[in-house]
C-alpha cells in the first residue's frame, strides 16, 4: 500500500468510523462462517446441533401464520392435532419478519445462514459504537467490539445455531441508551420512546435475553448509585420512573404475546441450570470453537471435562484480556466506571458459574445463583448465558484502558494483538458446518413433489419419531410451505401430552420397549396420522430398530425423491383408536414386569446363584430380550430392577408413573413381602400423589409368591384389550387378554 493510499483510508475511517467499523466486522464474520457452508450455502445451515432446523422453521411460519390469519402463538401445523403454544418456544418473530423479503427470495436456509453471518457482525458493531461514545477512540473501540461480537458466548451460539441467543445486538444499545439519559444528552419522553422500542424488539427476538438484561442492567444501576456522588444518585434514581413507564408499554404492546406466555407456564427449566453452568476452568482453558482451543492438546483434553456441551460453553476469556481487567481495575480503581465494571466482571463470572461451583467437571459447593434460580422467568435462564453481560463488560473495560492517554502506541498495539489472538475464532471450516456429513435437504420437498403424494393439511407422521438427530421434520414442513401438518416437532420443546408416550421416550432414551409396532400404532392413531416418512438420514448406532414398525404398517413403500413414504391405511389405525399414553405405558409396563418375573423364577429354578441375579445376568443368559436394557451411560425411564436381597427375598421393578403401574400392584400385590414406589417409600398416600411422574416401583417376593407370580405372568401374559377404552369411567385401564398380537418374551 502507498503512503498515498494509507492517508485515504485513514482519513475515511476517521470520517465514518462507525461505516468502517461494520464493513470490517462483516467482512471478517463472513470470510470466518459463510465459507463454512460454501458452496452448499443454499442447503446446509450453519452450526452442528439440532436446534437450527427450528429457527429455520420459525423463519417461515410467523408469515405463514399472519398471511392465512392465524393464530401465531398456537400453532397447530406441529404435534397436530392438539398443536404447540409457542409462546414459550424461542420462535423469534420479529426477525422472522424482519428477514421476510429475503427468505421470499432466497429460501429459510439461504435467510437463516445469512443472520447467522450477520449477527455476530452486528453484535460487534453495537458494542463499537458504545466504545466509540466512551473513549471516542476508532482502534479501542474496534477491538471492544471484536471482543463481544466474536467472544466465546458468541462462537457458541454459532456453534449451535441459536439464533435467538445471537442477535444479542440489541443489549450495546441499551447500555447506550441509558448512559444518554444518565448525562442528559436526550430528553426523559425520547428515552421513554427509545427504551420502549428497544425493549419490544428484544422480547419480540428473546424473552430470556431481555429477562437477564433487565436484572443485570438493575444490578449495574444499583452499584451506580451506591457507589456514585450525590449528583449522580440523584440522575441514577430519576431512572427509575421512566424506566417503570417504557417495560410498561412493552407490556402493553405484547399483552397477547404475554397472555399465551403465562397460559402455558412452565414451572420446570426446560434445561438443568446446574448442568449449563460455567466450569471454573473455562474462564482460561478455550474450547473447539477457539483457534488455541483446537490447536492445544492439552486444552482439548481439560475442555472435554467441562459441564454441558460445546453449544453452551461460553466463558473462555483468556489470559491476555484477563490482564487487562485486572490491570484496568487496580490502575483506577478510584474511579467509579473502574468500581461499576470490576463489581459487575465479578457478578456475572460468579452467576455464570450457576448453583455449584464446578471444576474440571466436579461439582462443589453452592454459589449465590442458586438463591435466585428460582425466580419466574429466571428460572429458564441458563447461568452459561450470563457470559454475554461479561464480555460486553470486558469490551468496554479494555476500549478504556486501551484509550487511556498515558497508555503508549507499542503497549496499546501488542496487548490488542495478544487479546485478539488469544480469542481468535477457529479458523477451520468443519466447526461452523458439515456439508460432508450432513445430507441436503430432500428432493421431495424441496422440488415440491410432495403435492403429487400428499394432500394439504394431512397429517403425517416421520420416522423414528421426529427426533431431531434422525429427521428435521420441521425443516421440511417448513420447505414445503407448511403444506402437511406434523404428529410431532422440535423435541426440547415437546409437550407432556406427546412426550407421554412410550413409544417417543423410548426413541428419545434410546430404549426399546416391547411390540414397538402396537405401540406406534396406538399413537399414530391417537394423532390422526394418514402417512409415515423415512428420510435417507441413518440411524445413531444406539437407536432402537423401527423395522418392526415398517413391516406392521400394512403398505407399499413409494421411493421418491430421497424419502420414503408410507400411506398408513385406515384399518390399521381403526383398532387403536381411542387407546391413550396410560392404556400403552400400562402394556408396556406389564410385558416388561411380566417377563423380569418369569426370568427370576427361571433363573433360580437353574439352580444359580441368587446373587448373580441382574437384569444383564438375565439378558446375557437369555431370559430377557438385550434390547430392552437401557444404554448405561443414558438417563432412562426404562430402568430394570431385579436383584436379591441380604435376607433371601428377591426384588423386581421397574420405572413408571402410577396410574400405568397399578395394574402391576393390583395384580401382583397379593404375593409380596414388599412393596415400595416412590422409593423408599411403601405405597400410600404420599405415593399416588406422584401419578404424574416417573418412579420406580419395586415389589419384594419370596420364593413361594415369586413361582406364583411368574406363573401367573406366564399363564396370562399382558395384551392388548381393544375393548378397555380411555373414555372408560375408570382413567386406569386393566390389561387384558383378548385380540391382541402382542407377545411376552418367555
Amino acid at each position: 500500500m502507498t503512503r498515498a493510499s494509507g492517508e485515504a483510508t485513514v482519513a475515511a475511517v476517521s470520517r465514518h468510523p462507525r461505516l468502517a467499523a461494520l464493513l470490517l466486522y462483516l467482512g471478517f464474520s463472513g470470510l470466518l462462517f459463510a465459507r463454512a457452508a460454501a458452496p452448499h450455502f443454499t442447503t446446509i445451515y450453519l452450526g452442528r446441533g439440532i436446534d437450527q432446523a427450528f429457527f429455520i422453521w420459525c423463519l417461515v411460519w410467523w408469515p405463514y401464520a399472519i398471511a392465512h390469519h392465524l393464530n401465531p402463538f398456537v400453532c397447530r401445523l406441529i404435534f397436530a392435532p392438539a398443536g404447540f403454544n409457542l409462546a414459550w418456544a424461542t420462535s423469534i418473530p420479529l426477525l422472522s419478519l424482519l428477514a421476510l423479503p429475503l427468505t421470499a427470495a432466497v429460501g429459510p436456509i439461504t435467510t437463516f445462514n445469512l443472520l447467522c453471518v450477520a449477527c455476530p457482525a452486528l453484535t460487534a458493531w453495537t458494542a463499537f459504537m458504545l466504545c466509540h461514545r466512551l473513549t471516542g477512540r476508532f482502534g479501542p473501540s474496534l477491538l471492544g467490539g471484536y471482543i463481544f461480537g466474536f467472544s466465546s458466548y458468541m462462537l457458541a451460539q454459532v456453534f449451535g445455531g441459536h439464533l435467538n441467543l445471537l442477535a444479542a445486538f440489541l443489549i450495546p444499545l441499551a447500555v447506550h441508551l441509558v448512559l444518554a439519559r444518565l448525562h442528559e444528552r436526550i430528553s426523559r419522553r425520547i428515552f421513554i420512546l427509545a427504551l420502549l422500542a428497544l425493549a419490544t424488539a428484544q422480547f419480540l427476538i428473546s424473552t430470556e435475553i431481555l429477562a437477564t438484561m433487565t436484572v443485570f442492567g438493575a444490578l449495574a444501576l444499583a452499584a451506580a448509585w451506591t457507589m456514585g456522588a450525590r449528583e449522580l444518585r440523584r440522575r441514577t434514581a430519576e431512572l427509575a420512573a421512566p424506566i417503570f413507564l417504557a417495560y410498561l408499554g412493552t407490556a402493553m404492546l405484547v399483552s397477547p404475546y404475554l397472555y399465551y406466555l403465562w397460559a402455558g407456564f412452565r414451572t420446570t427449566p426446560i434445561y438443568s441450570p446446574s448442568w449449563h453452568s460455567a466450569d471454573l476452568l473455562n474462564f482460561l482453558v478455550p474450547t473447539r470453537t477457539i483457534a488455541l482451543g483446537s490447536a492445544i492438546g492439552l486444552f482439548r483434553g481439560v475442555s472435554a471435562t467441562f459441564t454441558s456441551d460445546v453449544s453452551e460453553q461460553a466463558a473462555y476469556v483468556g489470559l491476555p484480556l484477563l490482564a487487562i481487567a485486572i490491570w484496568f481495575t487496580l490502575e483506577r480503581w478510584r474511579t467509579l466506571e473502574a468500581r461499576v465494571l470490576g463489581l459487575m466482571l465479578m457478578v456475572t463470572a460468579v452467576a455464570a458459574m450457576g448453583l455449584r461451583l464446578h471444576v474440571a467437571g466436579k461439582a462443589y459447593f453452592k454459589l449465590p445463583w442458586s438463591l435466585f434460580h428460582r425466580a419466574p422467568l429466571l428460572d429458564q435462564a441458563l447461568p452459561l448465558r450470563f457470559t454475554v453481560y461479561l464480555f460486553l463488560t470486558l469490551a468496554v473495560l479494555a476500549a478504556l484502558w486501551l484509550a487511556a492517554p498515558r497508555r503508549r502506541t507499542l503497549t496499546r498495539a501488542g496487548a490488542g494483538a495478544l487479546v485478539f489472538a488469544s480469542l481468535l475464532p477457529n479458523p477451520a471450516a468443519r466447526v461452523w458446518a458439515a456439508p460432508g456429513s450432513v445430507a441436503p435437504p430432500p428432493a421431495f420437498f424441496t422440488t415440491g413433489r410432495y403435492r403429487r403424494y400428499l394432500a394439504r393439511g394431512e397429517i403425517v407422521a416421520t420416522l423414528p419419531y421426529a427426533w431431531g438427530e434422525a429427521d428435521a421434520c420441521m425443516l421440511w414442513q417448513a420447505l414445503s410451505g407448511m403444506y402437511f401438518r406434523l404428529a410431532g416437532g422440535y423435541p426440547p420443546l415437546s409437550p407432556e401430552s406427546y412426550m407421554r408416550w412410550p413409544i417417543v421416550r423410548s426413541a428419545i432414551q434410546r430404549a426399546t420397549i416391547p411390540d414397538p409396532a402396537d405401540q406406534w400404532k396406538a399413537f399414530a392413531a391417537d394423532h390422526e396420522v394418514t402417512a409415515a416418512i423415512r428420510g435417507d438420514n441413518p440411524l445413531p448406532a444406539d437407536f432402537p430398530t423401527i423395522d418392526p414398525i415398517l413391516a406392521a404398517l400394512g403398505a407399499p413403500v413409494i421411493a421418491a425423491g430421497g424419502i420414503a413414504l408410507y400411506r398408513v391405511p385406515p384399518a390399521t389405525l381403526a383398532p387403536y383408536r381411542g387407546l391413550d399414553w396410560t392404556r400403552m405405558e400400562t402394556l408396556a409396563n406389564a410385558q416388561r414386569f411380566g417377563a423380569l418375573l418369569m426370568a427370576a423364577q427361571s433363573y433360580l429354578a437353574s439352580g444359580a446363584d441368587p446373587a448373580g441375579l441382574t437384569p444383564k445376568r438375565a439378558a446375557k443368559i437369555g431370559r430377557l430380550p438385550a434390547a430392552w436394557l437401557p444404554m448405561p451411560a443414558r438417563a432412562s425411564d426404562y430402568r430394570l430392577y431385579l436383584h436379591a436381597e441380604p435376607d433371601g427375598l428377591i426384588t423386581v421393578g421397574l420405572l413408571g408413573t402410577y396410574a400405568a403401574l397399578r395394574p402391576l400392584i393390583d395384580r401382583y400385590g397379593v404375593y409380596t413381602q414388599r412393596l415400595h414406589f416412590a422409593f423408599p417409600s411403601r405405597l400410600g398416600k404420599r405415593s399416588a400423589s406422584t401419578r404424574a411422574y416417573y418412579h420406580p416401583l419395586t415389589m419384594t417376593f419370596d420364593r413361594q409368591g415369586l413361582a406364583r407370580a411368574a406363573a401367573l405372568a406366564l399363564t396370562e401374559p399382558p395384551r392388548l384389550d381393544f375393548d378397555s377404552r380411555s373414555d372408560s369411567k375408570d382413567p386406569t385401564p386393566s390389561i387384558g387378554t383378548n385380540r391382541s398380537s402382542a407377545t411376552t418374551p418367555r
